[in-house]
């Protein structure tokens, strides 16, 4: 079970990264400075909210045209390097 926690805890943490970023470095900075707390918690709640339902259309979409998370681990360029690293040490 200690890989479900695992899980939870980083998912819990993109999505506060997502809901900062969006909250106060997009709307608050460019598109209403002057936003109260009430919209910032407002936009937050919603830009999560956009943000999951895009991450489960984009892994419906690799799922189905079979793109998994073993495929991604081998394509991206920084488990790459980490690779190539413990193999020449």
């Amino acid at each position: 079970m200690t890989w479900l926690s695992d899980e939870l805890g980083a998912c819990s943490a993109e999505l506060i990264a997502v809901s900062s970023i969006l909250t106060f470095d997009v709307y608050k900075e460019y598109i209403n400075p002057k936003a109260n707390e009430e919209q910032l918690l407002r936009v937050g709640h919603l830009g999560v909210a956009l943000y999951a339902i895009v991450c489960g259309i984009a892994g419906t979409i690799f799922y189905y045209i079979g793109i998994s998370m073993g495929w991604l681990y081998v394509r991206l360029p920084f488990p790459s390097i980490l690779r190539f690293a413990c193999l020449t040490s």
